[in-house]
């Protein structure tokens, strides 16, 4: 009767454990769809969100006489159309400086940053014709922010530097003239400044130029944090540090490419997944804690009540819920220290009062620690998770049966009237 009833405690508490670290889990997935997610997007529609510079387009415009379909002549009429052809630039230089600064919105914090951009081009007459050159300025691309109607341009310039206009009569997603007599051999040098807000991501989309050879191609992304990886690592690039900066460079020639040239920035919300997949197998690293305890208790001799087993197992169930609720408004490190210092103050007041210094810390301890910020650490990892989680299940596993298989079952204090 005492084995069924301890038996029957254990499991209650285990149920209950493993329901309670569910919802945690599925509050951690809430705060990803909803929360988190509503918050992003009033922020980012007022903010600016990932920010893709399209690179401009040159095109030269050419007279030529087609025939069309006259429907009251009955007869094919000549009319004066343009081909439109698009030019390469002979050589791009794109450079920006990236004031990154966290900013705060309804509890939490997003990667903004305000970029200062200049891009100079190159582009030569290569031809025996003279003809008028049309630029195509196209506007920023904001994944999936376009529908905000955030205007994020500033401080915006136009000119063509070695001819000394300055070009004012500009807009965007059309063509405007910018020199009505391009002559061969003619070069023009033409810069454009502005400063843009986004988050996230910022990158120039040189995949615009992907059925075209670029010639020469000198980009630099300066910022002034660490805190980025680069948006796509396929092409040549250099990183240094400066001056409490990190300058990404990339120097290109004779090349095309699908791949757009950017930093993204570590979004405060990447962890939300792992973390939320690691509070979704606690309740297994939770039985697994109940095992142990109740195994090596019984190997040790040690006595226990019904409650040691409740308040232990509850030091488990509320690191993960410190973890749970904490990654909301903090990073990741610091939510698993502060739920690891919560919980060892928990662990300290009890377990080594109750059991002895002996059990809570030869055994009571490491498998805490494990199960918890280990576990935890194990979820960080970009590859290999998985196979972590169950090397670390298998070893708990292996110590229990080796426990056991010391030990005389017959002797264990359950089996005592």
């Amino acid at each position: 009767m005492k084995l069924f009833k301890i038996f029957l405690w254990l499991f209650l508490i285990a149920l209950t454990s493993s329901l309670i670290l569910a919802m945690a889990s599925d509050r951690i997935g809430e705060h990803k769809s909803s929360t988190f997610g509503k918050a992003y997007a009033d922020f980012k529609a007022s903010w600016g969100g990932e920010i893709g510079i399209i690179l401009p387009k040159f095109i030269r415009k050419k007279k030529a006489e087609e025939k069309v379909w006259d429907a009251k002549s009955g007869n094919y009429v000549p009319t004066q159309t343009f081909l439109d052809t698009v030019l390469t630039p002979d050589s791009i230089q794109l450079s920006a400086n990236l004031d990154y600064k966290e900013q705060s919105f309804s509890w939490l914090n997003f990667n903004a940053f305000e970029a200062s951009n200049e891009e100079i081009y190159v582009i030569q007459n290569s031809t025996k014709e003279t003809f008028p050159l049309y630029l195509n300025l196209q506007s920023l691309l904001f994944v999936d922010v376009l529908l905000s109607g955030a205007s994020l341009y500033t401080d915006f310039v136009l000119e063509i530097h070695n001819k000394n206009k300055v070009l004012t009569d500009i807009r965007f997603n059309e063509p405007a003239l910018i020199w009505s007599d391009f002559k061969p051999g003619e070069s023009l040098e033409v810069r454009l400044k502005y400063k843009v807000k986004g988050i996230d991501v910022f990158r120039y989309l040189t995949s615009e130029y992907r059925n075209s050879i670029i010639k020469k191609l000198n980009a630099k992304i300066i910022v002034n944090s660490d805190e980025f990886e680069l948006y796509r690592f396929g092409l040549s690039h250099r990183i240094v540090k400066e001056n409490g900066k990190t300058i990404v460079s990339f120097n290109l020639e004779n090349f095309t490419t699908t791949e757009d040239i950017g930093i993204s920035f570590l979004q405060a919300n990447q962890y939300l997944d792992r973390v939320e997949s690691l509070v979704a197998r606690s309740p297994l690293a939770c039985i697994v804690f109940i095992l142990v305890i109740f195994v090596f208790s019984q190997v040790q001799k040690i006595r226990f009540n019904y409650l040691h087993y409740l308040f232990l197992v509850s030091i488990l169930v509320f690191y993960y819920l410190y973890v749970t609720y904490l990654i909301r408004f903090i990073g990741i490190w610091p939510t698993f220290l502060i739920s690891g210092v919560l919980t060892g103050i928990m662990f300290y007041v009890y377990a080594p009062r109750v059991f002895g210094k002996d059990f809570a810390y030869k055994i009571i301890l490491p498998s805490l620690g494990s199960l918890t910020v280990l576990l935890s650490a194990v979820f960080l990892l970009p590859i290999f998770r998985g196979l972590l989680f169950i090397t670390i299940m298998f070893v708990f596993f292996v110590v229990i049966m080796v426990a056991i298989a010391r030990s005389k079952v017959d002797d264990w204090p359950i089996f005592e009237d």
